[in-house]
C-alpha cells in the first residue's frame, strides 16, 4: 500500500470510527461536559486575571468550528474573540463546511466528516446556552475571525486573556505562534492552554474505536495520524519561556493506566507523558 493510500485509509476508518459513536452522541451531556469544564478552568484563570473578567478581553485561539468558548465567554466578558485557520463555522452552513474540509480530505471522507460536524451540532447550542444560564445570540453577533496561521489579526497587546483548548499540538510552526500569542497579549496579560498530549493513549487524535482496537497506536505504528506536531510538555513550555514571564505547567486527566504494562516495552517514553491525557500551561506577559 502506498503511503497516500495509507493516508486515505486512516482517514477514513477514522471518521467511520466517529460515525460509529454517534448512536451515544446526547447534545445535552456534551453540552454540560463542556459549561462545567470551562467553569472549572474560569475558577483558576480568574486567580491570575489583572482585572475582574467582566472587565477584560479575551481571545479564543483555535475556537474550532462550534466556538463554544467563545459562546459562553461572549456573556462574561467585555469582548470576546474566536480566531481559527479554518475557512468556515457552523453557522457558515452545510456546502461552506464541506468546502472548506474538503481543501485538506479526499471526497469520502470530507463527507463523512461533515456529516459528522452537522450531526453532532444537532441542539447543541442551545443545550450549551442553557447548561450555562446565558441566553444565545444570533450567530452573526459572535465575533470569529479566520488567520493563516501566522500572523494574528490584531494590534500589539490587545487581549488581556488568550485561552485555548486542545489546539497546540496542531500547530506546526510552534515558536510563530506563540510569537505571536505573546504580541497580541496585554503587559501583565494571562495565556492559558490545556493541549492533548501526543504521547497519552488517545493522543493520536484517532475515535474510541481506533484506540481500543490499537492502545497507542499512533506510537507503535499503526497508524499515522496527520496535523499533529509531536511536541512534549517540555518542549511546549520552553518555547513559551522564550516570550512570557512565570511559566508553569502540570499534567492534568490520567487515562488507562492499566494497559501500560502490555505495551510498555513498545513505548520508550517516561511514564507520565503516557499516563496523562492533557497538560495544562499557564504563562504571564511581561509587565511594561
Amino acid at each position: 500500500m502506498t503511503s497516500e493510500n495509507r493516508r486515505t485509509s486512516v482517514s477514513f476508518e477514522k471518521y467511520l470510527g466517529y460515525l460509529r459513536t454517534m448512536r451515544s452522541h446526547d447534545p445535552n451531556l456534551i453540552a454540560r461536559s463542556k459549561v462545567d469544564w470551562v467553569f472549572q478552568q474560569l475558577q483558576e484563570i480568574q486567580l491570575h486575571l489583572s482585572s475582574p473578567l467582566s472587565q477584560a478581553s479575551v481571545l479564543v485561539f483555535g475556537c474550532g468550528y462550534r466556538y463554544p468558548e467563545v459562546v459562553i465567554l461572549s456573556s462574561m466578558a467585555e469582548r470576546t474573540v474566536g480566531i481559527d485557520i479554518i475557512q468556515s463555522y457552523y453557522r457558515d452552513g452545510l456546502f461552506a463546511t464541506f468546502k472548506d474540509i474538503h481543501r485538506k480530505e479526499r471526497t469520502l471522507p470530507s463527507i463523512l466528516k461533515t456529516l459528522l460536524y452537522t450531526y453532532e451540532s444537532i441542539g447543541y447550542f442551545e443545550a450549551l446556552c442553557e447548561a450555562a444560564s446565558i441566553t444565545p445570540k444570533s450567530h452573526a453577533q459572535y465575533e470569529l475571525r479566520t488567520y493563516d496561521g501566522t500572523q494574528m489579526p490584531f494590534g500589539s497587546q490587545t487581549f488581556d486573556l488568550v485561552i485555548s483548548n486542545s489546539v497546540l499540538e496542531h500547530v506546526e510552526k510552534l515558536d510563530v505562534v506563540i510569537r505571536e500569542i505573546a504580541r497580541v497579549t496585554k503587559k501583565g496579560g494571562l495565556s492559558f492552554h490545556v493541549w492533548h498530549n501526543f504521547y497519552s493513549y488517545s493522543g493520536g487524535h484517532a475515535p474510541e474505536p481506533m484506540c481500543r482496537k490499537y492502545p497507542w497506536g499512533h506510537l507503535r505504528g499503526k497508524y499515522n495520524m496527520p496535523f499533529l506536531n509531536e511536541a512534549t510538555p517540555t518542549q511546549i513550555s520552553e518555547i513559551f519561556s522564550r516570550y512570557f514571564e512565570e511559566v508553569h505547567w502540570r499534567y492534568d486527566f490520567p487515562e488507562q493506566a492499566s494497559l501500560l504494562d502490555q505495551y510498555l516495552p513498545q513505548l520508550p517514553y517516561p511514564h507520565d507523558l503516557l499516563l496523562h491525557k492533557s497538560c495544562i500551561l499557564k504563562a504571564t506577559a511581561p509587565l511594561p
